[in-house]
Formats: structure tokens, sequence, C-alpha cells
């Protein structure tokens, strides 16, 4: 199919689902040996096997294929973000029906086929009406040695439109259910009838029909599915901010479902990705979905607002730019605050000076939201190899820095991040910023190295910010910034810079550290906030913002 005939087909297509979108016609692939088709949610473009359907004897059935892809498109699953939803969904109940040791959680993403599986099925099933007669051309044409779940996949379509027994399904095929589930028709009816009864919530769909594949699934082993999209659906496309934070975010239909799992699998686990830190959940239930930055980067995010601050804005005194009332102006005042035409309106023509001569005062405008009374904040974060690297371990130091460049962040101040190791390994940015994207993903960069404290670098940045800004330093370490403290590389005046840090705006240690060991720093002039270990980083973080940023 080719030229106008195409074009023909494909706006047919469009047509049967909305009269109102557009889509560049489907691409050729050449390949006799590739998928039947297959679309790329990114570049919202399909791809169309049209040697491939010739050979099977099905050329004249293109206009279902044709229509089938414009549903991927246009509902199922529609866009990037709700296909890569779906996808993390379905790892994770994989992970509760189909894996049978926790050790092989990464292999998960094994099953990803299944949800091609599952938006053909509500294509089809919702094309049927138009279309029964070429999926039955199409289907009969695919037979092969079809793996169990897929024989069991077209059960699901001769249960769901009536057919006669075998319609679809070659007799070898049917055999093998039987021998892996008698009652397979049954099944396969029961879950057909209830996916296609709740459009509401696709989650709780998708469920039921991972429950009823899983017999079959199990019985596969390593084998893959004959779908018509091999590919996984919504091509490379990147995700923004928001759409991973929504992939991380429990929504109620999921919730509906696991109920539902729970309730009819009882003897299961569905409780999501048992166990382990937040960031370790996170990138199990996004695996390979997302890249690693964006998934820390959002699980940081989520866990410093776990515990909302209640954190004001500054306020900026108001700019006395507002008209006030007339006052007198005497012979000798400056000429420039002479208000000319309130003086000739007062004298009815020309004003004497000294005599009808006024000026306007100013009255001070509202307060405006602002930086001038917060402090910012500078943070000095241990980034040495006694640390965790928080892109691929959680780190509860770095979700103490979150903590504190959102609150800084929301009350109007600026931040700056500064991760050290040793000398010669440093990550500095140049200045302060307002907004905390910036400073979020500097605190998810890491070295690794050894630790020495950059006292020239807090020196430096005494001298140059002292009179701008209120500037706020907090260190985030352990023993080692006590022991950098008591040995400075000479000639460093370590009692001296702290000393200068406290006048300038204060520093503050968040140490993980015995108190006794802190003494030393804290009569320097630090304030020392002391921690048995990491896990309460956080929760000294929040104390120190509320302390900050109080109204």
């Amino acid at each position: 199919m080719k030229g106008e005939e195409l074009a023909q087909a494909w706006r047919a297509a469009l047509d049967w689902w909305s009269q109102a979108i557009a889509l560049a016609v489907p691409i050729p692939i050449e390949d006799p040996q590739g998928p039947i088709a297959y679309i790329d949610l990114a570049t919202r473009q399909t791809h169309v096997n049209f040697g491939k359907l010739a050979s099977m004897g099905v050329a004249e059935h293109v206009p279902t294929i044709l229509a089938h892809e414009v549903g991927h498109h246009i509902r199922y699953p529609h866009t990037i973000a709700e296909a890569r939803r779906m996808q993390r969904f379905l790892r994770e109940l994989a992970g509760e029906l189909f894996v049978r040791d926790d050790a092989q959680v990464v292999a998960r993403d094994r099953f990803d086929w299944l949800l091609n599986l599952f938006f053909d099925l509500l294509i089809n099933d919702e094309l049927s009406a138009d279309h029964e007669a070429s999926f039955v051309a199409i289907f009969r044409a695919m037979r092969g040695d079809w793996s169990a779940s897929f024989a069991f996949y077209i059960a699901m379509f001769e249960e769901l439109w009536m057919l006669a027994p075998n319609t679809l399904l070659p007799p070898e095929a049917a055999e093998a259910l039987t021998a892996i589930e008698p009652a397979y028709r049954g099944r396969a009816r029961a879950a057909g009838e209830f996916v296609r009864g709740h459009p509401e919530n696709r989650p709780l769909q998708l469920a039921r029909f991972l429950v009823a594949l899983r017999p079959f699934v199990m019985a596969d082993g390593e084998r893959s599915s004959e779908a018509f999209e091999r590919e996984p659906l919504g091509g490379s496309g990147a995700l923004d901010a928001d759409a991973v934070a929504d992939l991380l975010r429990r929504r109620g239909d999921e919730e509906e479902a696991r109920k539902w799992l729970r309730e009819h699998e009882k003897n299961k686990r569905v409780d999501g990705v048992g166990g382990g830190d937040p960031l370790t959940r996170a990138n199990l239930e996004l695996q390979g979905l997302v890249p690693p930055a964006e998934v820390a980067l959002n699980t940081y995010r989520r866990e410093a607002d776990r515990a909302p601050l209640e954190i004001p804005s500054s306020i900026d005194p108001g700019e006395p730019i507002l008209p006030g009332p007339h006052e007198a102006w005497s012979i000798g005042d400056d000429l420039d605050v002479v208000d000319w035409i309130g003086s000739v309106t007062r004298a009815g023509g020309a004003p004497v000076p000294g005599f009808h001569t006024v000026l306007r005062s100013r009255l001070a405008d509202d307060p405006q939201p602002g930086d001038r009374e917060t402090p910012w904040i500078e943070l000095y974060v241990d980034s040495s190899g006694s640390m965790p690297n928080p892109t691929s371990n959680f780190s509860h130091q770095i979700l103490a820095g979150f903590v504190l460049a959102r609150a800084a962040s929301r009350a109007g101040g600026r931040v700056r991040v500064i991760q050290y190791s040793s000398q010669s390994q440093r990550l500095v940015m140049d200045d302060f910023v307002k907004s905390p994207e910036r400073a979020e993903r500097a605190l998810l960069e890491y070295i690794g190295g050894g630790t020495d404290f950059p006292w020239d670098l807090l020196a430096a940045s005494i001298a140059k910010w002292r009179r701008i800004a209120r500037v706020r330093r907090v260190v985030i370490s352990d023993s080692d910034f006590v022991a950098n403290a008591a040995s400075p590389t000479p000639p460093l005046d370590v009692p001296a810079i702290l000393g200068e840090a406290a006048r300038a705006g204060g520093i503050t240690g968040i140490l993980a550290v015995q108190p006794d060991h802190a003494k030393e720093v804290a009569k320097a002039g630090m304030e020392v906030v002391t921690i048995r270990d990491w896990s309460s980083a956080a929760d000294a973080a929040r104390a120190l913002a509320r302390a900050l940023f109080r109204r």
C-alpha cells in the first residue's frame, strides 16, 4: 500500500477514533522478520511492515492494523508518561506474580511485553465491532509455535467475541492450554469480561489480566510474546521532572488494584516492592524507565517534603513610592522636590515661591516578598568515600541537604552547595541560586575520595559575601570534620575562620559524632548538632530550618 491509497486508509483509521486528530502517515518497516507494526510515542510516528503483511496473505486487512496503531496513539496508552506508569505498575505486580525468588527482582523487566498484550486487548476489543473479521484473518495468519501465554490471550478473544472454539486457536495450542489449565476457557471469559467491565481503572484491569495469565506465563518460562508490537511502547522519549515525580506517586486507581489483588491473592505479598530504603524501592519500581539521576532527584524531593515545614516567605520593606499628602516648601529647600502641578493648582495661576509652592510626600508601598531578611544557606557536604553515592544508595546526609535547600528557597532565600573530598577534589557552585533545582542537582554529585575540609573556600566565602547577605553556613559530615579542624593544613587558623563564620551569619555542623568529640569546634563559635546516626540527619535539618526561617 503506497501513496494516495495509504493516505486514505490512514485518514479512515484516524477518523474511526476521532476526526480531530492528525498524525504522520506510517513509515514502512523493511525487515521481513520484523514486527507487524509498532509506534513511537516520543515522535508520534507509526511504523508498519507492509511487506510482511503481504507475505502473510493479509494485505487487504492493513486498514485494521492502521486503526489498531492509532488506538495506541490516542488512547492506549496515549502518552509516554502513561505508558511508563503502567510499565512500572506491571513490573511491580510481576515481582509478586511471576518471580519465585526475590533475588530475581532485576528480571521483572522481562515481562514488559505483557503490557503490549494488555493494550492490544483493549484496542482490539474496542475495534471489534467493525474489524472483527479482519482480526480473525490476521490471527489465523499468525498461527505458529505460539507460547502458552499468547495462546491464552487469543482464547480471550474467542470468548469475548463469542467465536466458535478454535476459530483462532490452533488445535495443538488448545491442547497445550488444557494441559496447563483444563478450565482455561472459563478463565479467559471471566478475565475478558472483567477487563471490559472496568474501563475507569486501568491498573485494576491490568492486575486482573496478569492474574489470568499467571499459570501460562509460569509454564512458558523464558518464552516471550508474539504480539503485534515486540518493542516497548513509547520509544526512548524523555520524561520531565514532573512526569517522573508522578511515576513515583501512589495513585488511587493503583491502590484500588492492589486492594483487589490482596483480596483475591491472599497468599501473595502485594504491598509493592517490599523492604529497602526509599531510593532502592524507587529504582526497583522505575527500573529502566527513567535515568537513575531523575529517580534520585524526585525520591529525595519526596522524602524532604514528607514532613512539611511551615516556612514563611521573606518580606522586603516597602519602598517609599506612593504619593502622600502635600507638605510646605520653604525658600532654600531643594527645587527638585517641588510638586509644580500641585503648586499651580493651589495658586490658581503662577505660584509664589514660599507661599504657594508645596512638595509631595511619599508613602511606603506594601511590603513585597524578597530575600533581604532571609538568611542564605551555604552547604558544605562531605563527599568522601565514607559517604554513600546518593544516586545509587540512599543518603540521609543528602536528604538533610534537600530539606535545607527547599526550605531556603520557599522562604525567599538562596542556596549554594560545596561538595568536598580531598584538597584537589571539590565540586563548587559559583554562586548562590534562588531556584532549588540547581542546588538539588549539585547535592546529587559525588566524589568519593579522601576527606579534607575546604577551610580556604570557607574563608573566601566569608570575605566575599559578608557585606552582601546574611549567610548561614551548614556543614554535613562525621568525625572526619572534627579531625580536620584539629589538624588543618598550615597556615590556616581554624578557630579564627570559625569565629568569622559565626559573626558573618552563623555556622552550624550537623555531625554524626559523639557530643564530646565536637567540643573544640563548638568553643570556636560553631553551633554543633550531634546525631547518633545518619537516619536523624533530616530531622536535625528540619529543626534548623524552623529556627532559621521562623516568622
